[in-house]
């Protein structure tokens, strides 16, 4: 994590761009019109001043259903860690689990909106929203954009409480402890 500290320090708060982030596969689509992803991704049409959100593949559906979507939406490249860290807001969208990019966007400095959700990854007992992120349900999204814009000083303050986070708690050694705990209650629940 240590490269990355240099690599965060190139955006200051001031200096990113006014928008919510996000490129992705459109993996977790079982039906176009319950899925975050999906929602997300046509509010993004609609609102193009507040996000910049696009699938960048089409996956996990048939090839007629692939060629229907791309008729509604156009792919946009990814873009590396680096280059989002430029934007003021991350997305953090649910696929066919949790959404894997948190982990990293909780050290980027920028606020994060992370899509309410049932599931759990190891560290989120110890994350609370609104003061390590934001939780959001979609068709909130531009709504709770709007709220934070406003509430500038907060946001800045949000970003660090999960730097700080991620900095005490997401560390290698942080990891392989969590396992180690858990193997040993396992066990201990085998026994």
């Amino acid at each position: 994590f240590k490269r990355f500290q240099k690599m965060y320090s190139r955006y200051p708060w001031p200096l990113k761009l006014e928008k919510a982030f996000w490129r992705g596969s459109s993996s977790g689509i079982a039906d176009f019109s319950n899925n975050s992803r999906m929602q997300v991704v046509s509010l993004s049409q609609k609102h193009p001043e507040l996000l910049d959100v696009a699938f960048n593949n089409i996956c996990q559906m048939e090839e007629r259903q692939k060629k229907e979507l791309k008729k509604k939406i156009s792919l946009q490249n990814s873009l590396s860690q680096e280059k989002q860290l430029q934007y003021k807001y991350l997305l953090a969208l649910d696929g066919n689990c949790f959404p894997g990019a948190f982990f990293w966007q909780l050290r980027s400095q920028s606020l994060i909106f992370k899509e309410q959700s049932e599931y759990l990854e190891w560290y989120y007992a110890g994350l609370y929203p609104n003061f390590h992120y934001i939780n959001f349900i979609p068709q909130e999204l531009t709504s709770k954009i709007l709220e934070w814009k406003k509430k500038d000083k907060e946001a800045k303050e949000i970003t660090h409480n999960a730097y700080c986070f991620a900095q005490e708690n997401l560390s290698t050694e942080d990891m392989m402890s969590y396992t180690f705990h858990l193997l040993t209650a396992y066990t201990d629940l085998q026994s």
